[in-house]
């Protein structure tokens, strides 16, 4: 399937970038955001770009979740400092696609000189099926994550539901770069499509982007 190998060569771009991103300002970072990341290296270890290059383009179906490689991202200056941290499964050759995103957010309170590990954590999917009651690209809250064969439980209030709410994400339910970019924009804001507009990938993100509805201006 060709348009599905240039799909997932960009996806591997995608987020060899957000490495790059994050990588660039960790010098910026404060003593205690520092810290903090270093805490959670050693909880959830990082995915280098040669990892993320081979699985990509070279597993059909493959666990991100299941090997404990974790894709480490740019802490979020909101609510006080934020560290996202994500994983992701797939299945290329399913049908319909089976593409998989796990995020959770680690808060770092500003307040007092402790590390506040509080969290939330969604998983982010592609449509599960043709029908059913998660037939669409959604979104839902989670509890836990997965790292090899232990399951973690992610520092959250433990009565979260699981199964809903299950919020629709706007991007082609077939495409595993719109549902991902959709992450993105979810964690940064509009901001994010001006920041990876200077990618070298940019003019192959343009048809995904143009197909989010929410970044569209009415005249």
């Amino acid at each position: 399937m060709p348009a599905l190998s240039k799909e997932r060569n960009l996806l591997q771009m995608l987020l060899v970038w957000m490495l790059d991103q994050e990588s660039s300002v960790q010098s910026n970072y404060s003593a205690d955001l520092g810290r903090f990341a270093q805490e959670l290296d050693g909880k959830f270890p990082r995915a280098k770009a040669e990892y993320l290059r081979k699985k990509l383009i070279g597993e059909d179906s493959y666990s991100m979740f299941a090997d404990a490689q974790f894709v480490h991202l740019e802490a979020i200056d909101n609510d006080g400092w934020m560290l996202p941290i994500l994983s992701i499964r797939w299945n290329f050759a399913a049908k319909p696609i089976e593409f998989r995103v796990r995020v959770a957010l680690f808060l770092l309170s500003r307040a007092g000189s402790e590390a506040d590990t509080q969290a939330i954590a969604f998983r982010i999917e592609a449509r599960e099926g043709m029908i059913g009651v998660h037939c669409y690209p959604h979104a839902q809250l989670i509890r836990q994550w997965e790292i090899g064969s232990t399951r973690f439980a992610i520092p959250s209030p433990q009565w979260l539901p699981m199964s809903f709410p299950a919020w629709p994400m706007d991007c082609s339910e077939a495409s595993p770069v719109g549902l991902l970019v959709a992450v993105f924009v979810t964690l940064y804001g509009a901001n994010f499509i001006g920041r990876v507009s200077a990618a070298p990938f940019r003019a192959q993100l343009v048809p995904y982007l143009k197909a989010i509805r929410y970044l569209q201006r009415s005249s």
